[in-house]
Parts: C-alpha cells; structure tokens; sequence
C-alpha cells in the first residue's frame, strides 16, 4: 500500500487539546516544548501509533486534534475543520432547500464534500523530527497502529477519510 502525507507542527502557545485532563482549566495545559506526539482527527486521544518514513519508525502518541487541511475540487486550501465543515454543508444544503437533523450535521461535520481530499492524514510535532531524521515539512510517511487498537476504531473511521495502515503488531 502507498504512503500517504504526513505534516510536521510546532504548537507553541497552543493547548493540545488531548493533554488536558477533565475537570483541569484548559489554560493550564499549555505545550512545554518537550512532548511527543501527533495530531490525528479521530483516534482516542493516548492511542498509540507509530509513524514510518523510509526505514524509520518511531512510536508516538495521539496528543492532538488534526490536521484539518483540506484541499478541494479546484486545487485551493481549505480549513475542514469540524465546525468550518458543519458550516459548508449547512450552507451547501440550505441552498437546495433541505433542512439537516442534528445527527446528519454531526456526520457531516466529519465528512469531506466530494472532490475534496485531506491534505495529510497526520501532523507530527516538531519534537519527534529529530528521531525521524526528517527536515519536517509534509513528507511522505505511513502512520500504523497495532492490531488491536485497529479492531476498536476501524468502524469509527469517516469513510472518506485516509485509511491507517494495520500491521505493525506493538508486541514486536
């Protein structure tokens, strides 16, 4: 199977949004600079997964949300994240006259318009470049998670979304 793209991000100053723990004021959680991690739209915060480029694979965690970069049918960047998608679409379906439950909102603030395609599937923190050996930027990489992690999320993927690769068993 082929790669896909990977990006590289620097959130400083921002709250990664899986770091934070319930109940605990958002503000408190501010990236310090030394942690690990990637961003990925729907994998449980904390999952593991590992990330491949060439003969590299370095093991991570799911710390963030994203990349939400999407690039549509005319070739132009566009924010998909889930609140700009609930807008296009309810924008897109108002002007057809039809009126969204709550439930297709939801959905389709998960879902690409058809033509689109999400400029990567992973954004890797700049911290974890080093044990990559990359200059960052995006890259072709394949993100994998193990197996069972794989059986517990594969039917929570959007279906138009990058598939993650099965196969790289964590016991190994």
């Amino acid at each position: 199977m082929s790669g896909v793209d990977v990006t590289f991000y620097n959130p400083v100053g921002r709250t990664l949004s899986c770091l934070r723990h319930m109940g605990e004021p958002k503000e408190d959680w501010k990236w310090d600079g030394a942690r690990e991690g990637v961003a990925h739209r729907w994998l449980p915060c904390g999952s593991t997964v590992y990330i491949k480029q060439g003969d590299r694979i370095v093991k991570s965690t799911v710390v963030d949300r994203g990349p939400y970069m999407a690039v549509d049918a005319d070739g132009k960047w566009q924010l998909a994240s889930p609140p700009r998608l609930k807008k296009w679409w309810k924008k897109h379906h108002a002007g057809k006259g039809k009126k969204l439950t709550d439930e297709e909102i939801a959905v389709l603030s998960r879902t690409l318009p058809e033509g689109w395609r999400w400029r990567s599937v992973v954004d890797i923190l700049y911290s974890v470049k080093p044990k990559l050996g990359t200059k960052g930027g995006r890259q072709p990489g394949q993100l994998l998670v193990a197996r069972d992690l794989w059986d517990d999320v594969k039917d929570i993927r959007p279906e138009n979304d990058v598939v993650i690769l099965p196969g790289l068993d964590a016991k190994k």
